[in-house]
């Protein structure tokens, strides 16, 4: 496909995730990660990117997360039960359901999405083209809890 413009099936395509939580998997507290996961099955727990990192987070349709997520770039397919924080991008697809906030530097909802919460728009720190990557879209949560050494 020509152009930066990608359908959800590409952008949620399990070959441009590092690290996958599968569908019959129910995993229980909190995930700290430096690129990109994808989850499809149930994540009970914050989803939080590494200090420094550019994490993308992706919930698929028939996925779950109870927590909150703190990433550079979300996007959401299916359901969140916490607050979510992009520091890029956050894109919520036809079919999404968030309970919770949702802070981001820029938003789209798509026709279906539901957000049951407030919008917050922050201004993106200013940065070089060269220096932005192309990553699939993930979703990520902000914690007040430092990260472990």
């Amino acid at each position: 496909m020509s152009g930066s413009t990608k359908t959800p099936g590409e952008i949620l395509a399990i070959d441009a995730f590092k690290t996958v939580i599968d569908a019959a998997t129910v995993m229980e507290g909190r995930i700290v990660f430096a690129e990109s996961i994808r989850i499809d099955g149930k994540v009970i727990g914050d989803l939080q990117e590494e200090p420094g990192a550019r994490g993308s987070v992706a919930i698929a349709p028939r996925a779950t997360v109870c927590g909150d997520i703190v990433a550079h770039r979300v996007l959401v397919a299916g359901t969140v039960q916490g607050n979510i924080h992009a520091t890029e991008i956050v894109q919520l697809m036809n079919g999404a359901r968030i309970t919770g906030d949702i802070s981001y530097a820029a938003i789209t909802i798509a026709h279906g999405a539901i957000v049951n919460g407030s919008l917050t728009g922050n201004a993106r720190k200013a940065e070089p083209a060269s220096e932005m990557r192309r990553k699939p879209l993930l979703l990520a949560n902000e914690s007040p809890d430092p990260v472990p050494a």
